[in-house]
């Protein structure tokens, strides 16, 4: 298949736009005093989050273990707000659950 002069693949078109966007950012010099918390959006992509309820989410033989009180959905969301994340795609964990995808439900479920 021959690509025509104009035709730009997603890849290259990806690319352009983001060293556009990086450069309009660096083009605007601004000091911590101008910018406002919540100005830059940020966003995990792929937050893994362990339930503390084995019994209600049950794991894999020999699942990886997080550190004690790491991991969990509510220590995921002190971290979002301690570094000024205001998404994430929660994933499930294959070292945890393999492909058991009922866990991801903590993320939605909020404390009482």
């Amino acid at each position: 298949m021959q690509r025509s002069a104009q035709a730009v693949t997603r890849r290259e078109f990806l690319g352009a736009t983001a060293a556009g966007l990086a450069a309009g950012r660096v083009a605007q010099p601004s000091t911590a005093s101008e910018d406002k918390p919540g100005d830059l959006l940020i966003v995990d992509c792929h937050a893994h989050i362990y339930g503390e309820d084995e019994r209600k989410y049950p794991t894999i033989e020999k699942p990886y273990r997080p550190p004690e009180g790491k991991g969990t959905a509510a220590h995921l969301r002190q971290e979002m707000q301690a570094c000024g994340v205001r998404s994430v795609t929660a994933i499930q964990t294959s070292t945890f659950y393999r492909w058991d995808q009922t866990a991801r439900r903590l993320w939605f479920s909020r404390p009482a």
